[in-house]
């Protein structure tokens, strides 16, 4: 008799159809319940459409905006969220010994459940999309509303962004054995790059003279969700045979970061490869990403709590100046640091017994501080010196005490603004010494002196945003009588004709589309030949300079008497400008307020012919003004607008 020895099973079968059905099954209550509420949109899409309020109403072009709505402004949050839930779902065996050591005693290899389980995972995802989706399509197509290269554009946005945010759920579950670290490693993975770069903003901002974090984040790409809002966009043109066009833009961008959750996908796999099954439970699965995780935790904690305790301990009491005093900031971001790193290390332990050995990582963490702080202090990116060259900018925006400027590429001022900024930095020493006597407010110190805010933007061909925020003081000696200082350049820029005509008008291809006007008597809309009179007039003072501009030594009793408001216009211009990336001619619209002050004869006049202005009104002016006017025996009509007895504009 022969006895034969059972052949063990094959492990080399890459995708196992039990396990994927299991993982379906098991977890049903997820994808079961995002696929019930996803579908209640067909169905108010449905009840809506046979509502015979709604009938007619709605159009293919208002289908076309809504799906591109969804694919730019709704997929993208609603798939990162979902994705970590499915992702902590089909991985959550990883994190308990007994799960990851029967899954390893199953008769399948890593390669095929790796595969398996992220075969899972992709179906859990697409199907509750797949289902809200033909939902939504039939019932549109049975109305004769489908926009089938939107609907098919959508559809294309799901599967990019469901690789990408599964890729990186996945990629995030390899790094952790621990099923609460997960989505926060998730989280931090997606969003890091932007917070940590506005942390070094304003900590950068605290230290570097005129240095200003504007938000214009160049790290954004590596955040991608912000990626996502913040390069594609929806454009609707008004076509000239009366209809609308909406487009979509930013598909690139979706199927790029598809991409990388592909690679993210053969990252985690390799890592697998890689896990020891002991790992189970462990906040960091690998030995080489320990130390990243300890000093990055301690890291961010030297910026988040090492600031918030010098704001509340040493700046509001100790502080010497409009800029943070390094030491002390240092000292401070060093404890914070240390306790960050203590913090890491319990986690990485699982125990709070870290401080027998921890001298050489607190001196670690030590160095790292003072290595931030001296480089963002002594500025050795040359963050704050950073001037743009002219032919680099493409547009400036200056503003100070309320005032603002607009110039556009090729304007010979943005030579003017680049000077001035040469300039204040040449006095950097000058305004840092006035600050720390304890001038830091905003306005008059005596006749000679007042402090403002001077705000600069330069708006970059390459796409960027240069922004530098200055906190300067005024001399009045240097106003009138030196044109090289910064105070004579200050003065050149804002208060020329051509800056104050610049106030009253739009766009070069501007119309003028909308005038408002608004007294102590309420407001009005105006129309027709009153508005082209009234704005014709506004001109006329831009032009002979009665429109005030910069006076930072006119005395408040001068002030009232000569430039006093008396209310206040608004101005809205249409105009058409050609989108950087699409190549689109599109419309827009630009408000400006412009505020009526005595100064404003021609305007004043104006309204008074018009009736806006009531002869009343008119009287309560100052003599000088009031002489030069002409007021009517009897106020024309002026059609308002009441609300409760305050008349408003239509």
């Amino acid at each position: 008799m022969s006895w034969e020895v059972p052949s063990m099973p094959s492990k080399r079968l890459s995708f196992n159809a039990t396990l994927f059905r299991k993982n379906l099954t098991r977890f049903w209550p997820l994808w079961g319940g995002v696929t019930l509420l996803g579908s209640l949109l067909p169905l108010t899409l449905l009840m809506t459409l046979l509502n015979p309020y709604f009938l007619g109403d709605v159009t293919k072009t208002d289908m076309i905006r809504v799906f591109y709505t969804v694919a730019a402004g709704v997929l993208p949050v609603l798939t990162l969220l979902y994705a970590v839930l499915v992702g902590m779902a089909v991985w959550s065996w990883l994190y308990a010994a007994r799960s990851v050591g029967f899954m390893h005693t199953l008769p399948l290899n890593r390669e095929s459940i790796f595969l398996t389980c992220a075969a899972s995972g992709f179906a859990m995802l697409l199907i509750p999309y797949a289902i809200v989706g033909l939902l939504t399509c039939l019932v549109l197509a049975c109305f004769g509303l489908l926009p089938l290269l939107a609907a098919v554009q959508t559809a294309a946005a799901v599967i990019g962004y469901t690789v990408f945010y599964f890729g990186t759920a996945t990629f995030a579950a390899m790094v952790t054995s621990n099923l609460l670290a997960l989505p926060v490693f998730y989280f931090i993975g997606h969003f890091f790059a932007v917070i940590f770069q506005t942390l070094l903003g304003w900590f950068a901002s605290s230290l570097i003279f005129g240095y200003s974090f504007s938000g214009d984040l160049s790290l954004t790409f590596l955040s991608p969700t912000v990626a996502f809002y913040r390069y594609m966009e929806i454009n609707t043109t008004h076509l000239e045979d009366g209809t609308w066009e909406t487009t979509f833009h930013g598909m690139w961008i979706i199927w790029a970061y598809a991409l990388v959750g592909i690679v993210l996908l053969a990252l985690a796999y390799w890592l697998y490869r890689l896990r020891h099954s002991e790992s189970a439970g462990e906040v960091v699965a690998y030995r080489a990403l320990k130390p990243i995780f300890r000093y990055g935790v301690a890291l961010c904690s030297a910026l988040t709590l090492g600031m918030v305790l010098y704001e509340l301990l040493w700046d509001n009491t100790f502080s010497t100046g409009l800029y943070s005093d390094v030491v002390p900031m240092t000292a401070f971001m060093i404890f914070a640091g240390v306790i960050g790193y203590y913090a890491a290390s319990m986690l990485l332990a699982k125990s709070h017994k870290v401080f027998k050995g921890s001298g050489r990582g607190v001196a670690i963490v030590a160095a790292l501080v003072v290595v931030l702080c001296a480089g963002v202090y002594f500025d050795v990116p040359g963050l704050g010196r950073r001037v743009p060259d002219a032919a680099d900018v493409r547009g400036a925006y200056v503003q100070i005490d309320g005032r603002a400027l607009s110039l556009e590429a090729g304007d010979s001022r943005i030579e003017e603004v680049i000077a001035l900024q040469r300039c204040l930095l040449d006095s950097e020493d000058q305004v840092r010494a006035f600050s720390r006597q304890g001038h830091w407010s905003y306005g008059p110190i005596d006749a000679t002196t007042t402090v403002y805010y001077l705000d600069i933007y330069y708006y970059l061909r390459d796409g960027g945003t240069l922004c530098r925020s200055y906190h300067i003081p005024l001399y009045l000696d240097r106003w009138q009588g030196a044109p090289d200082s910064y105070e004579g350049r200050i003065d050149r820029l804002m208060n020329s004709p051509q800056a104050a005509l610049e106030r009253v008008t739009g766009p070069e291809n501007g119309t003028l589309t909308h005038l408002s006007v608004w007294t102590d008597n309420g407001g009005t809309d105006t129309d027709g030949p009153v508005k082209e009179t009234i704005y014709a007039a506004l001109l006329e003072d831009a032009q002979a300079g009665r429109i005030p501009g910069l006076r930072p030594f006119q005395s408040q009793f001068e002030s009232m008497m000569t430039n006093r408001p008396v209310g206040h216009m608004e101005l809205e211009f249409r105009y058409t400008y050609t989108h950087e990336r699409t190549g689109e001619e599109l419309t827009d619209y630009l408000s400006k307020d412009v505020t009526i002050n005595t100064s404003m004869t021609s305007t004043l006049q104006a309204l008074l012919d018009t009736g806006i202005l009531s002869p009343a009104e008119a009287k309560e002016l100052p003599t000088g003004v009031l002489n030069g006017l002409t007021i009517p025996e009897e106020a024309p009509d002026v059609e308002w607008y009441p609300n409760e007895g305050i008349p408003l504009p239509k």
